[in-house]
């Protein structure tokens, strides 16, 4: 029960920074769909070093598996604190100090 617990809520943060970084951009329709593959494909590799440890599997390639789904855990925590750390206020009503709009006038 516990490792469905985990996996749901890595899926859904995962699937929010997707929602938050790569629906706003103004990237072309082909662009976005890889780019949504790419979220996908990270997903279950990050799914599939849990399950694969969990069977026994053993061997050079699975450690190669183990290292990508793990950095790619620590690279979507970080994203998902500092996502949360810029949005919550903004759900509040703050305005953010700095936006890229304002980036690109100076």
């Amino acid at each position: 029960m516990w490792l469905v617990i985990v996996l749901t809520v890595a899926t859904i943060l995962t699937l929010y920074l997707g929602l938050r970084l790569i629906n706003p951009t103004h990237m072309s329709r082909k662009r976005k769909l890889a780019a949504w593959a790419l979220v996908a494909l990270l997903l279950f590799g990050q799914r599939l070093t849990w399950f694969l440890r969990r069977d026994g599997a053993e061997g050079l390639l699975y450690n190669a598996i183990d290292w990508i789904g793990f950095v790619f855990l620590g690279f979507v925590s970080i994203l998902v604190i500092f996502m949360l750390f810029r949005d919550f206020p903004m759900r509040l009503g703050a305005q953010p100090e700095i936006t890229l709009h304002t980036l690109r006038k100076a």
